[in-house]
């Protein structure tokens, strides 16, 4: 079997977005400003969820902030001191 290059399974995925596309083209996306209609309705209505589509979708997610501890050095750290000191660097480690 001779190698593919790329991400293939990206390439399949994308025709949900190009059937959907021509469906909505094929009425002028009426049924796409109906939607975004009822979905500012809701939110005006108070529905979180129609309020947290919009705000994701113009202005992107929120990042999450994650702080993953154990001890006083962070997990993280202390796995990345633990691979350079078993891979014979002359790093200095923090001590824990």
């Amino acid at each position: 079997m001779p190698f593919q290059t790329g991400n293939t399974l990206g390439a399949k995925s994308k025709k949900f977005e190009q059937a959907l596309t021509r469906a909505l083209a094929a009425e002028d996306y009426q049924a796409l400003r109906d939607i975004a209609d009822k979905t500012l309705e809701l939110a005006r209505g108070g529905e979180r969820w129609a309020t947290e589509l919009i705000r994701d979708t113009l202005d992107g997610k929120p990042a999450q902030a994650m702080q993953i501890e154990g001890g006083e050095t962070p997990i993280l750290t202390k796995a990345i001191v633990e691979l350079i000191h078993a891979s014979g660097s002359d790093a200095k480690t923090p001590t824990s």
